[in-house]
């Protein structure tokens, strides 16, 4: 048996870190009873440039939903980019990571034209991968017209690893449920959601590690339901104003700093600079897609999410939504599959 007396190293290192953890860079999570004032979710921006462009369209193939399947990464931010800078009246954002890596900061750029033009934007980011920089997403939140909550935070705000995983181990119960959500709502009218992140490794430009995910572009009944969701996670108890947890000084400041910052120069796009400039002025991919009625698959589909408060669900305190129910319940009533000749 291992007996830590008063005097031994290891129970004087364990009281340094928990003071450390107590003093550097925490802050206090409010309690859900003071969380900011809600507001209801945004609403279609009829008369805007994506609404006209597709309403036709939406009509003509009610009650079914538009899809587009993504995969190349560039491509995923080309469309991101595109929509943001026609977007004449909200932008809903929600990402599990956020990078301010050179795409992610891209991807920023068009946020705060958005909003220097009008665009109310709302971002979601979550809280259990941020790397040392990623804070800096927090500073959109001094623009007049950006809004940034953060989903189940941890309360030590700095990146030192030992104290992050310390920060865990004391509030395991809470900080163990994340958020994975992938959505992008543009006016009400158009949605980019999927598997891919806000990063140089999601769309593919760092040549030294990349992930293979997809987006879906969406237009029809089906963005309504994404933004429903989107709603429902920013107006969760689990979410926190950035204010909350980033109270800089002269914040308008910061972010006028942050606004230089941000327009330096993109090194791993240097790659895809000439084409990637050239398809952003004319408007490519988004452009092909509204001239070509074929690049949407049009069908019926279901939205399938879990709640925010999903840790309070699995304990039975609430009715809510898991998603592994609903697709247990198809996996179990499935009793054929397609045949060869048909895949």
């Amino acid at each position: 048996m291992l007996r830590i007396t008063a005097s031994s190293p290891a129970l004087r290192l364990q009281w340094i870190a928990c003071c450390q953890l107590l003093f550097a860079g925490c802050v206090s999570i409010p309690p859900p009873s003071t969380h900011a004032p809600t507001q209801a979710p945004q609403q279609r921006a009829s008369g805007g440039w994506l609404d006209k462009t597709f309403r036709g369209r939406v009509a003509q193939h009610q009650p079914a939903s538009g899809f587009r399947l993504v995969s190349a990464g560039i491509e995923g931010l080309l469309l991101r980019i595109e929509l943001i800078d026609k977007a004449q009246s909200s932008l809903d954002l929600q990402y599990y990571i956020f990078r301010c890596d050179d795409t992610g900061r891209l991807v920023q750029q068009a946020l705060l034209r958005a909003a220097d033009r009008g665009v109310h934007v709302r971002i979601i980011t979550d809280d259990g991968e941020t790397v040392a920089g990623d804070e800096k997403l927090l500073l959109l939140a001094a623009h007049p017209q950006i809004e940034v909550r953060v989903f189940n935070p941890f309360e030590y705000r700095g990146h030192n690893g030992a104290l992050r995983a310390l920060d865990f181990l004391f509030h395991k119960s809470r900080l163990d449920y994340r958020m994975h959500n992938k959505l992008l709502v543009a006016d009400g009218s158009i949605a980019i959601t999927g598997g891919r992140n806000i990063g140089d490794q999601y769309f593919q430009v760092n040549p030294e590690s990349q992930f293979g995910d997809d987006d879906i572009l969406v237009a029809g009944p089906m963005v309504e339901r994404l933004a429903t969701e989107f709603a429902e996670y920013w107006n969760s108890p689990s979410t926190v104003d950035a204010n909350e947890l980033a109270r800089y000084h002269d914040a308008q400041a910061r972010l006028t700093r942050y606004r230089e910052e941000l327009s330096a120069p993109h090194p791993l796009l240097k790659a895809y600079a000439e084409q990637f400039d050239q398809r952003l002025k004319s408007d490519e991919p988004l452009r092909s897609i509204v001239a070509d009625d074929s690049q949407l698959t049009w069908a019926e589909a279901v939205l399938l999410y879990d709640s925010p408060e999903k840790r309070r669900i699995k304990r039975g305190e609430r009715f809510g939504r898991l998603m592994y129910h609903p697709i247990e319940e198809k996996i179990a009533a499935t009793n054929s599959e397609p045949s060869a000749k048909s895949r």
